[in-house]
């Protein structure tokens, strides 16, 4: 089939990649002629395991194309995916759909000198229950003659796994009100379907609602295991066996019951808080939800003191070393990132931070508060920043810390401390090198 994406952020990228190598020719539409430009070369936009491969696969196939040219998209596409950013609008927390409406706007009006050609409208983008409708008839005021259906198919890629999981699905969902959406995007799955992966169709409003039901349960039970950890810290009891001997009740499942430094990414965060301003719009006390939101800011803002504490507040004016920025492995991304808590609350205390992260440092510098960057110095490798520190923290976990000579490390460091805010060392090893080793969970 031709496929359209509007927008060529990490879904629409990864997914446009994907959809190609099922064999469907994709044309992937941005108004950032740079970024274009850059695909076009071959040369990927973001990081992501394998998509400098599969990229440069498919434009060899010719199966993927890349343009700034909105009619090109509209005119060579029987099903077109919405793909663009729907960020938490920083004053009320609430999903901001402005990408989506200027998006659809551009979309009605580029329909009409095509002559209202016939398409199917896929919202990719995670939106609140109900955007869909509205959207459709937005579209409608601006172009009454448009010959379109709209359906929603949330996606449920993990970043960092992106590939791997459009590509090995739980489930397809999708959300339609007609059977011949329903046809037509049976087809477009066709080639997952066929391996056996599932595909859910239900109405549009359950399909929107699905994904933010999903992220928030997921959030809840990450919030949870931490909640469980901080109990752990103070009686001795052993967190990683918890989570360990939960997981085998299979109505738990053994998945996101690890605890960390607290939830970043641009999913889990940004939804939760989505879900809870809703419930809130419709009067409702979604006491959960609004905890989980709560206890997960908590958390994060937590990590500073902790870092003071196990130096015995010894750090005012010094400078520690910071191994990760990005919110978990394997991504640039650092929205949400716990490392930009902890940066900003020891640049509040005068505290200053070498850092190293293999691909997220420049993102980071964007995200970051500015008044935190004059405490900041960023490194292009772990040992550099690590050298004449007081401490080291490890909040990312990134396979190439735990390969790090810390014998060497050792030697670098003035207090001789190691906190791991991800648990991916050996207690025993570090402790037998000379370290105190703090690790989420161990009792202080």
């Amino acid at each position: 089939m031709k496929i359209g994406i509007i927008g060529t952020g990490y879904i629409g990228l990864t997914e446009g990649l994907c959809f190609a190598s099922l064999g469907q020719h994709v044309i992937c539409y941005d108004i950032i002629k740079e970024k274009i430009d850059q695909l076009n070369k071959g040369i990927p936009t973001l990081y992501e395991e394998n998509i400098d491969v599969l990229l440069k696969e498919n434009l060899e196939k010719k199966t993927i194309t890349f343009t700034d040219d909105l009619k090109v998209v509209l005119s060579g596409s029987e099903i077109v995916f919405l793909c663009v950013n729907t960020p938490e609008n920083p004053e009320t927390g609430e999903c901001d759909l402005s990408q989506i409406m200027t998006s659809t706007e551009s979309i009605s009006k580029m329909s009409e000198t095509l002559g209202n050609k016939f398409f199917i409208l896929a919202v990719r983008s995670t939106v609140p229950v109900g955007t869909n409708k509205k959207v459709k008839e937005h579209m409608l005021k601006i172009n009454p003659k448009l010959n379109f259906l709209i359906c929603s198919n949330p996606e449920f890629s993990r970043q960092g796994s992106a590939i791997y999981d459009f590509m090995n699905p739980d489930r397809v969902i999708v959300g339609v009100d007609n059977e011949k959406s329903k046809e037509r995007m049976g087809l477009v799955y066709k080639p997952l379907t066929d391996k056996g992966f599932p595909i859910f169709f239900t109405n549009i409003e359950t399909a929107e609602m699905i994904k933010y039901a999903s992220n928030t349960f997921l959030n809840i039970k990450i919030g949870f295991i931490n909640e469980i950890c901080d109990i752990c810290e103070m009686t001795g009891a052993n967190v990683e066996d918890i989570g360990k001997a939960m997981g085998m009740d299979k109505r738990i499942s053994p998945l996101f019951l690890k605890p960390g430094p607290g939830i970043g990414g641009s999913c889990f965060p940004k939804d939760s808080i989505a879900l809870a301003k809703m419930g809130n719009k419709l009067g409702l006390d979604l006491q959960i939800i609004n905890a989980s939101v709560n206890s997960n800011i908590a958390r994060k803002n937590s990590l500073a003191s902790r870092v003071i504490n196990y130096s015995k507040n010894k750090l005012e004016g010094k400078t520690i070393s910071l191994l990760g920025l990005t919110f978990k492995a394997n991504t640039d991304d650092t929205r949400y990132s716990p490392a930009l808590n902890l940066v900003e609350e020891l640049a509040k205390k005068n505290i200053k931070v070498n850092a190293y992260d293999p691909h997220g440092t420049d993102k980071f510098k964007y995200m970051v508060d500015p008044k935190a960057l004059d405490f900041i110095r960023f490194f292009d490798n772990a040992y550099d920043a690590i050298k004449d520190t007081e401490l080291l923290v490890i909040i990312t976990e990134w396979d190439e810390y735990k390969q790090l000579d810390y014998k060497k490390i050792y030697d670098m460091v003035q207090q001789k401390v190691i906190v791991d805010f991800r648990n991916i060392l050996n207690e025993q090893e570090m402790e037998k090198i000379g370290f105190k080793y703090y690790y989420i969970g161990k009792k202080i």
